[in-house]
C-alpha cells in the first residue's frame, strides 16, 4: 500500500515575504525621500542625535559645522540616490527570499513524487539561495520546474538597476548597456487619463489640475508600460514617482504572476490546493 504523504504549503506566507519588501520599501523611500525633499531638514551633524545614557559625546568631526546651503543640497541629493538604491535592494531581496521559497518548495514537490533524480536538494537549495541573483533564479525555476513569472525582462532590469546604484556610485557602466548604448528599465503601472466626451482627446490627469476644460471629461485608467533609458556614463535617476510605480509593480504584477505560475505547478503534479 502507498502511503500518503501531505505537504503543507501556505500560499498566503509564502506571498507575504514578498509583499513584505514592497510595504519597507515604499515606507523607507517615503521617508528618506521626503526627508531629503525638505529644505528645512539640513541636519547632517551626526553629533546633534541624543547620546545614550553610559555614553561619552562623539570624538572627532568629519565635517564643519554650517556648511554653506548648496553644499549641503549636494549631500541630500546623494542622500536621495542612496535612499533608492536601498530601497530597490529591500524590494529585491525580499524578491529573492520569496523565489528561494517557492524553489524549496517545488524540490520538496519533486522528492515525494519521486522526480529528483540524481538532484541533491539539500546542496541545490543552498546554491540556489546563496549564489544566484535574481535573473539567475528565475532561469532555474523555468528550467527546472516550468514555473515562470510574467515580466522577467523587467524584473531582470531593475535588478540591474539596484546593482548599479549599490556597486557603481549611480553610474551607468557600459557593461550594463544594450547595443544601443543605454540601461533601459520597463514596468508596468496605471495611468490616470481624462478622456473629452465629444473630441475623444485624452489628457494625463496632472496636466489638467487647475485648469479649466473645455468639455466634459470621463476619468479612465488604462495599463502602461513605463520606460526609462540612461545612457553609458550617465547618473541612474529615478524619480519620486518612478519608485513609487516600481513598487506598485511588483505588489500588481511580479509577485502574483509568480504565486500564479507556481500554483499552476502545484496543481500539474497533483497536489492538493485547499481554499482558507
Amino acid at each position: 500500500m502507498t502511503k500518503k504523504q501531505n505537504i503543507n504549503i501556505d500560499v498566503d506566507k509564502l506571498r507575504d515575504i514578498a509583499h513584505t519588501g514592497v510595504r519597507r520599501a515604499i515606507l523607507f523611500m517615503g521617508l528618506g525621500l521626503n526627508a531629503a525633499s525638505r529644505e528645512d531638514f539640513n541636519d547632517y551633524e551626526l553629533r546633534k542625535l541624543p547620546i545614550d545614557p553610559g555614553q561619552t559625546s562623539l570624538p572627532i568631526e568629519f565635517f564643519p559645522e554650517n556648511l554653506p546651503a548648496d553644499r549641503v543640497l549636494a549631500f541630500k541629493e546623494s542622500f536621495a540616490t542612496w535612499i533608492v538604491g536601498c530601497g530597490l535592494r529591500e524590494l529585491l531581496e525580499h524578491y529573492a527570499l520569496f523565489l528561494d521559497q517557492i524553489h524549496r518548495y517545488a524540490l520538496l514537490v519533486f522528492q515525494v513524487k519521486g522526480k529528483l533524480g540524481r538532484i541533491n536538494p539539500i546542496k541545490e537549495q543552498q546554491l540556489f539561495n546563496r549564489r544566484l541573483g535574481i535573473p539567475d533564479k528565475l532561469a532555474t525555476l523555468h528550467k527546472r520546474f516550468s514555473i515562470a513569472p510574467s515580466d522577467q525582462e523587467s524584473i531582470n532590469q531593475l535588478y540591474d538597476a539596484r546593482n548599479c546604484l549599490a556597486h557603481d556610485l549611480g553610474i551607468i557602466g557600459s557593461q550594463r548597456c544594450d547595443p544601443d548604448g543605454n540601461l533601459t528599465l520597463t514596468w508596468r503601472t496605471l495611468d490616470v487619463i481624462a478622456r473629452g466626451d465629444t473630441t475623444g482627446t485624452e489628457h494625463l490627469i496632472v496636466n489638467l489640475i487647475g485648469k479649466k476644460t473645455e468639455e466634459p471629461l470621463s476619468i479612465i485608467m488604462q495599463q502602461v508600460v513605463r520606460e526609462r533609458k540612461f545612457a553609458a556614463g550617465a547618473k541612474l535617476a529615478l524619480t519620486k514617482q518612478d519608485v513609487w510605480e516600481i513598487c506598485f509593480f511588483f505588489n500588481a504584477h511580479a509577485i502574483p504572476s509568480a504565486i500564479r505560475s507556481f500554483v499552476k505547478f502545484l496543481k500539474a503534479h497533483d497536489i492538493e490546493l485547499r481554499e482558507p
